[in-house]
């Protein structure tokens, strides 16, 4: 476990930065919010097309660590909204603050994943990691936007705000694309390679960075209960489920430690834009994202022990 936590360090260090950046040097939100979006758009894309277009998609078998992935999540969300009504009753969390504890419980933060697989999973796992990526980020935007619209306060935006959501991300958008032109075999000139090779390096560093500039420490009692079931739902039972389903289905260990390091990730930060945007409890999803961080600093190595 320690030898986990430091590999980690340096990931969580670049959180601090941020967070310290902020608090005592650029308090002006809309520098990070740029920052966030040339990440988003930009620096994290270059580095998918660079690494999917570099792999042997052909030789990686992910059918069934898909299942894994997302039947994991799937079983979550059904226990959720099955208990939706008693969380409420001896919890207090409201359908407002239900659609941030939802959200909180399955999205995660893939700017942490693709920085922490490389270093405890080793290169190879990476190009792994995209791809589930891109089948994780279509079910949970499924999944969260349809609860927004029924359970948030602003019920205006629906399936046309998902379908729009789906075909501008980034993310899936440049999986698609590097499938494409891997599939296909085309070799992209030398001076188009650097450059998406400069520009992916940028990604990861800033997005950790951003990521911890936007971390929220107020309103922490208030919203104690629907933060505590959120946390124990995405840091602990999320990834255990898909441990288990992973064993029952057969995988390798390899692929058994990739599913637990992506589902034992916090919360992604578009979380908050989209509670915000929807009529979600978006002070509630702004202290998830805080204190999951913090709280994963401690779950991860442990969960990572026991399954490496």
């Amino acid at each position: 476990m320690f030898y986990t936590a430091i590999t980690l360090l340096p990931v969580f260090m670049l959180i601090l930065s941020g967070f310290l950046i902020f608090k005592f040097w650029l308090h002006e939100e809309i520098s990070w919010k740029l920052c966030e979006k040339l990440t988003y758009y930009i620096f994290i894309p270059a580095l998918v097309i660079k690494d999917l277009t570099a792999t042997d998609l052909i030789a990686i078998k992910f059918s069934d660590i898909v299942i894994a992935l997302l039947g994991s999540v799937l079983a979550i969300t059904i226990v959720l909204l099955f208990l939706r009504k008693t969380l409420n009753k001896h919890l207090s969390i409201n359908n407002g603050a239900f659609t941030s504890v939802l959200q909180g419980s399955i999205r995660a933060n893939f700017f942490i994943t693709l920085a922490v697989a490389p270093l405890i999973l080793g290169d190879d796992a990476l190009a792994l990691v995209i791809i589930l990526i891109a089948f994780f980020t279509i079910l949970v935007n499924i999944i969260s936007v349809l609860t927004l619209a029924r359970f948030g306060n602003n019920q205006k935006n629906g399936l046309s705000h998902l379908l729009k959501q789906l075909l501008k991300n980034p993310f899936i958008v440049s999986t698609v694309l590097a499938v494409v032109i891997n599939l296909n075999g085309w070799i992209a000139p030398v001076a188009i390679e650097k450059t998406l090779n400069l520009l992916s390096g940028a990604g990861l560093p800033l997005a950790l960075i951003t990521a911890g500039a936007g971390l929220r420490f107020s309103n922490i009692g208030k919203h104690l209960n629907g933060l505590l079931v959120a946390s124990f739902c995405k840091l602990i039972a999320l990834p255990l489920i898909s441990w288990t389903i992973g064993n029952l289905l057969g995988l390798e260990e390899i692929a058994l430690a990739t599913l637990v390091l992506f589902h034992s990730q916090p919360t992604a930060m578009t979380s908050y834009v989209l509670s915000k945007h929807m009529g979600g409890d978006h002070e509630l999803m702004a202290t998830i994202l805080t204190m999951q961080t913090i709280f994963a600093f401690i779950t991860v190595p442990i969960l990572m022990t026991l399954v490496i």
